[in-house]
């Protein structure tokens, strides 16, 4: 029998950047500021496009391969360092910022040696093993991968047929210096 092709692919890919290595953001006020047109104008993952240090300049139509979402974070200073973080997503055009959970992490033993992106060499930036999640408004579930094991955890969700996703990282506990957010999709 020949072979017929399989439905049930996952698209093979490297890593993008979702969050680029920075300091603590602000959180976006969602009683004043959260409007699609409001939608800050840098820092905002586009999945259509894929990346938000090096964007894709074709068309964007209104469909996209990424349908499940898979994030991992870093952080600089040392392991077991502490951070907070909130995603949020907006639709295709319009509607206002949704969130779709937030929670903590925490860095494990395991080193960033290269940045995926652009393969710079990291200095004191360590995966995060341990996310948490504290609470989630989505439709499906929104899951974390078993904490600890300094191995890395991994944030995943379906995306819903939403766009623009905006991951905060706020500080909390023993807190990284700097932070960054990766992610893939399936």
């Amino acid at each position: 029998m020949a072979y017929q092709g399989n439905n049930l692919t996952t698209p093979l890919h490297k890593l993008y950047v979702a969050r680029g290595m920075a300091g603590f953001d602000t959180a976006i006020d969602l009683t004043s500021a959260s409007d699609a047109k409001q939608r800050p104008s840098t820092g905002v993952l586009d999945i259509s496009r894929r990346d938000i240090v090096t964007p894709n300049d074709a068309p964007v139509i209104a469909e996209t391969s990424a349908n499940g979402l898979c994030f991992m974070f870093m952080g600089t200073a040392a392991a077991d360092k502490d951070m907070a973080w909130r995603l949020l997503a907006w639709k295709n055009e319009n509607g206002p910022a949704e969130i779709v959970a937030y929670g903590t992490a925490k860095t494990g033993s395991q080193a960033v040696v290269t940045y995926p992106h652009n393969g710079a060499t990291a200095t004191n930036a360590y995966w995060c093993d341990t996310i948490v999640i504290t609470a989630e408004y989505w439709m499906k579930e929104v899951e974390a991968t078993a904490a600890g094991g300094n191995s890395i955890s991994k944030l995943f969700f379906d995306a819903c047929g939403y766009r623009y996703f905006k991951m905060e990282i706020t500080t909390t506990g023993d807190p990284v210096t700097n932070s960054a957010v990766y992610y893939g999709y399936f």
